[in-house]
């Protein structure tokens, strides 16, 4: 098998009265992405999802808005290796 390979962020929706799962969206996402952390929705916070990529995040929210925010690089660390987030954790 040749060619490239596509990421994809696949995001799918519960009806809990219809017992049934809905699938929202489906958009390539960036080929470094390594892990993903559930934002909560209200009243706890906006929802959405972060997906973790190498130098970068980018949150995506329930209503389509997507940011993308690169992570702080210390003065004088090397420029040739990328910035990987190797956990994630929450408090409430």
């Amino acid at each position: 098998m040749t060619g490239e390979r596509t990421k994809f962020l696949t995001i799918y929706e519960m009806d809990f009265g219809l017992n049934t799962v809905k699938r929202r969206t489906s958009d390539p996402i960036e080929d470094t992405a390594h892990q993903l952390a559930a934002v909560p929705c209200a009243p706890d916070g906006p929802g959405g999802v972060i997906v973790f990529c190498e130098d970068f995040l980018i949150y995506r929210s329930n209503k389509g808005l997507e940011r993308r925010v690169p992570y702080p690089r210390r003065m004088g660390a090397p420029g040739d290796r990328g910035v990987i987030v190797g956990a994630v954790g929450f408090h409430k």
